[in-house]
Order: C-alpha cells, then structure tokens, then sequence
C-alpha cells in the first residue's frame, strides 16, 4: 500500500512537465521552388528568455554526418539571428537559401540556444547567484536540389520481358468506358 502512495502524491501534487522553448518540427524542409522558409518558435515559460540562432551545416542529416564550410558565407541566412522573447509569446525565423542552384541536396543544422532571463541577473545593486535553466536545441532543416533531375522513362526502367508486348496478344484489350478514368 506504502509502495502507492508516492506515485498517487506526486500525480495528485499537479506536478507538470518542464516548460520550454518550441522550435515546431524537428526536422524542416525547403522545397525547391521555394528560397525561404519561415519557422515559429513559441516561449511557454512564465518568464523572457534570450534565443541565440547559429546555423551549420553538415554532410549528412544522419548521426554519422560531419559540420562541413559552406560553399559561400551567404548560402543561407537568417533572421533574426538573435532576440529576446517574452514570456507566453512567440516569433517567426525566417530562413533564406542563397547558395547554389544544383541538383544536390543541402543539409543545415539550426542550433538554438535558449537561456532564461531573470530581473535579479539586471538588478547591479543587488547582486546575488540565481538558477536558470539554459537548453540547446538542433534541429535539421533540408534544402531540396534546386533544379531537380527527372527520374528515367518508365520504358527505360523496366525489364526487358516487359518492354515489348503484342498488341495482337488477346489478352490484351481495352478497358470498358465504365471503368476507364
């Protein structure tokens, strides 16, 4: 009975999860007819917070991949790149592609970092150490190749036994009208 009691105080106690920073997905995509791309980050915190935005980018989205040098410094910018976010509010990033326009497929890691703000840190007269929560979050935004290479002909990709048919073949016919589109 005693082994339920702490689990049944704390559901009862109304103790809720850690509010944080909301970068939205984890993963974003830029779609090749499109060079920029706008992402909402929403503070959930009671109190202001100060967001810092860095930008990497990698070989890989996966695990394995490694932070590389953009092809320019001005392949993809942001704004704005740092901002003070009140509590309960929220702000729109916006990114924008200016690298090259080929058929490879960029990958970028946004770093936020995410530190509380505290009126006892901005008062000089009345000095004192204050706890506040920090985060760093990355999330991965994917740049689609910006001229997109078309895939082979359906003719091409299939197997020779299925290239040529016989028209003459009866099994071959047409679709009724009732089931044709």
């Amino acid at each position: 009975m005693k082994k339920h009691l702490l689990p049944l105080a704390l559901l009862l106690s109304g103790i809720s999860p850690a509010q944080a920073l909301d970068v939205g997905d984890i993963s974003s995509f830029m779609n090749s007819d499109s060079s920029t791309l706008s992402k909402t980050i929403k503070n959930s915190t009671d109190s202001g917070r100060l967001i810092n935005i860095r930008l990497e980018r990698l070989s890989s989205p996966l695990d394995d991949g490694q932070v590389i040098s953009m092809d320019k410094p001005d392949e993809l910018l942001l704004t704005p790149a740092s901002l003070l976010l009140p509590a309960q509010a929220s702000e729109v990033i916006r990114f924008f592609y200016k690298g090259p326009a080929d058929e490879k497929e960029r990958y970028y890691r946004i770093v936020w970092f995410d530190q509380a703000l505290s009126d006892a840190q901005r008062d000089n007269a009345n000095r004192s150490a204050v706890a506040t929560a920090s985060a760093r979050i990355g999330t991965i935004l994917v740049v689609a190749p910006r001229q997109a290479k078309l895939p082979l002909s359906v003719r091409q990709r299939l197997p020779d036994k299925y290239r040529k048919c016989d028209a003459a073949d009866p099994r071959l016919r047409p679709l009724p009208e009732s089931r044709q589109w």
